[in-house]
């Protein structure tokens, strides 16, 4: 008895893989602006997160950082509400800093307890409403089950940049870990756990990953486990939050110095293409671009303000014969500012028809 008590201690340490609980009863969410899901948005590293303050998100750790290759990530900027692919409803925001404990960073796994981090971003997001969620100390609670519970993200097999919610039932133990039967696959680490009461949501854990356990009778448990917001949990965040905090923290900036663009197109001919980063176009000076050549550009401003010249029988600037297509929209296009900030590198492609 005492041996297997052990083993499912140190099972419940450590997050595997997400599941799917019975049938899948996740739903989509096509408005953002009703109840609290303008407060979800994606992380672009490919993970969720929950806004909590008008500048910070919190997120799973091992969004920013792999503990099995030792290796972080740096891609962290927010879209709060996305419902869809290329619509940001409530703005895009670019990171700038983000904290972990160090504690995580020197583990050869992931541990469930401390899989938290918050990242702050560059403005604050104008849409925040801090009464739409707020995080709850669980441990000054005497609720137990918190039956009244959602899981709210974007799972990384459903159409991009797409919010679902999967509403369920979450245990209140004495560990560190909650654990629930939301249904959560890849692309919802960092996804907060809510729970409902009344008008009321109430952040208590931070979605990690998922548990098998494996009985000796031959009986399997499988459910989904994330960091509680126990004491030690909400005075760490509001620490970061607040800006002050000590040795127990990793803190990872985003030291992007250039932003990437590169240029696409599928014109026969090829496209003069002109470009500056913050002025007036200099029509004497373009750059040749075709089928065969791309052209990347590494610039200091995320954004560029572009104009091409469609080279063939008909030599004119664009037209309505001409298209630019970003994250799948597509639009005419003579003089644009395309703005790459949320990604670090873009793709776009410059169409003829």
């Amino acid at each position: 008895m005492i041996i297997l008590l052990v083993l499912f201690l140190n099972l419940n340490l450590f997050a595997d893989d997400f599941h799917i609980i019975g049938d899948d009863s996740r739903v989509q969410i096509h408005d953002s602006s009703k109840e609290y899901f303008r407060s979800i948005g994606k992380v672009t590293s490919g993970c969720s997160g929950t806004l909590i303050s008008a500048k910070h998100v919190l997120t799973a750790a091992h969004c920013l950082y792999d503990n099995e290759t030792q290796l972080f990530d740096n891609g962290h900027n927010f879209i709060p509400g996305a419902v869809k692919e290329g619509d940001y409803p409530f703005g895009a925001y670019n990171w700038s800093k983000a904290y972990l404990l160090k504690e995580l960073v020197d583990l050869p796994e992931n541990k469930v307890s401390i899989d938290y981090a918050v990242i702050e971003l560059e403005k604050e997001v104008l849409s925040y409403e801090p009464k739409l969620i707020e995080l709850l100390n669980t441990e000054k609670t005497s609720i137990y089950d918190f039956e009244q519970s959602s899981i709210n993200g974007y799972p990384g097999e459903k159409a991009k940049n797409t919010l679902w919610r999967d509403k369920c039932s979450s245990k209140n133990v004495n560990e560190d870990n909650l654990s629930f039967i939301c249904d959560s696959t890849k692309g919802m680490s960092g996804s907060g756990i809510l729970y409902h009461q009344g008008e009321k949501n109430y952040l208590v854990a931070v979605n990690s990953g998922g548990m098998t356990i494996n009985y000796s009778d031959g009986n399997t448990r499988v459910f989904n486990q994330g960091a509680k917001i126990t004491n030690k949990v909400y005075e760490q965040i509001n620490k970061w939050v607040s800006g002050n905090y000590g040795d127990e923290t990793y803190v990872l900036e985003n030291k992007n110095d250039y932003f990437k663009f590169k240029i696409i197109t599928n014109c026969k001919e090829g496209l003069n293409f002109y470009y500056t980063e913050n002025s007036d176009i200099n029509i004497e000076s373009s750059t040749l671009v075709t089928q065969d050549n791309p052209l990347v550009l590494k610039v200091k401003s995320s954004k560029i303000l572009y104009r091409a010249q469609v080279i063939g029988e008909r030599s004119y600037f664009a037209s309505k014969d001409y298209s630019i297509k970003i994250e799948g929209k597509e639009m005419n296009a003579a003089k644009i500012s395309i703005d790459s900030g949320l990604y670090s590198a873009l793709n776009f492609t410059l169409n003829c028809h």
